[in-house]
């Protein structure tokens, strides 16, 4: 609510699917019934950004209504997440968001989180200029599918996740996606995830057995494809191709801007102090662990770039199945700042814009 209220946006009443309220903060709290027929001339806000399966829903129950995506609601993201081009240090400036708070939640010291990132290559079919993993600057390579899933299956031993983001580069450049789909779908720990997403490009069509071989995964699942209106992006297509499968989908719209994560190259050369005020006020870190060639970080943040050089993970591969619990534990609560802080900018509202998916 602050950060909305930081943003200029006036907030006239919460909504919620059952009447569990009539006043939340010292505002009305209506039922979705109740508001259809209100002459409110506004728009919706979805502040769903630890669960991103939870807005798709919201969206389609807005959409059914006559209401439109971008003019009658918007996805709190879309208005509160910005990049950052400007002083390297203004991230200090941002306000506070907790972000371990916000979404993760603990039993015992068994984490949930609400996303985690899986790894299947560092491969691309575009150069963007700012791309948030690195990928322009990483080497390009395909993890060994079997020892990543049995990674990501060990992970899931000691913890859970509202939702597997399966991330490339481009998943489809992977020659042996189709064989990953099926080892995931059949990991020991598949019910610690409650859904999977896979994010593409569209670029590449998917081939029948490899959405076939996605489909046995029995869990909900969902295509995130991001338009970014350049020559060899075949959205159209890749939409056909998965609605001959009956599977679902969400095409984003074309982003407006993108966060500008900073360089891999060098450090930005925060102190120790500052470095605990950017994990303070970053709105992205615990939003994006993620695991990559056996190592799972507290977030992927150029991650595809850096993960070589950096010396705080956790040791999925070599570490003893009795100890995963407590070192990701003490990854996540236990360390005041990590390395991949020192090369970022952080995430937070109000800052400068970059351009969307700009070719080196």
């Amino acid at each position: 609510m602050n950060q909305l209220n930081n943003l200029g946006i006036k907030i006239r009443a919460f909504v919620d699917i059952v009447d569990s309220k009539k006043t939340f903060l010292g505002l009305d709290v209506f039922i979705m019934e109740e508001v259809y027929l209100l002459p409110i001339h506004s728009y919706f806000i979805v502040c769903s950004q630890a669960d991103i399966l939870t807005y798709f829903e919201v969206r389609r129950e807005l959409e059914q209504h006559f209401l439109n995506e971008r003019l009658d609601f918007y996805h709190f993201g879309q208005l509160g997440f910005s990049f950052l081009r400007q002083d390297e240090k203004g991230i200090l400036k941002a306000p506070i968001a907790d972000g371990r708070k916000r979404y993760l939640m603990v039993e015992g010291k068994k984490i949930t989180f609400s996303q985690i990132l899986i790894i299947p290559n560092i491969t691309c079919s575009l150069r963007c200029k700012h791309c948030a993993a690195g990928n322009q600057f990483a080497e390009r390579k395909v993890f060994d599918c079997k020892q990543t899933v049995d990674d990501f299956d060990k992970l899931l031993s000691a913890c859970k996740t509202k939702q597997v983001n399966i991330q490339g580069g481009e998943v489809f450049l992977n020659p042996e996606i189709s064989r990953f789909f099926e080892l995931l779908a059949q990991m020991e720990n598949i019910k610690s995830c409650e859904s999977v997403a896979v994010f593409t490009n569209a670029t590449v069509i998917p081939a029948d057995e490899q959405l076939i071989a996605y489909n046995k995964i029995d869990l909900p699942k969902i295509f995130m494809i991001s338009n970014y209106n350049r020559p060899n992006v075949k959205v159209a297509e890749f939409v056909a191709k998965i609605k001959s499968f009956n599977l679902d989908y969400c095409c984003f719209p074309p982003d407006e801007f993108w966060f500008h994560p900073s360089s891999p190259d060098k450090e930005i050369g925060y102190t120790e102090e500052e470095l605990k005020e950017v994990i303070n006020r970053c709105t992205k870190f615990t939003r994006a662990p993620k695991l990559i060639d056996g190592k799972f970080f507290a977030c992927g943040q150029n991650g595809y770039a850096l993960y070589n050089k950096l010396r705080d993970f956790v040791d999925i591969r070599n570490c003893p199945l009795p100890d995963v619990e407590e070192q990701i534990y003490n990854h996540i609560f236990n360390m005041s700042n990590y390395d991949i802080c020192k090369y970022c900018r952080g995430e937070y509202a109000n800052c400068e814009r970059i351009p969307v998916a700009e070719q080196l």
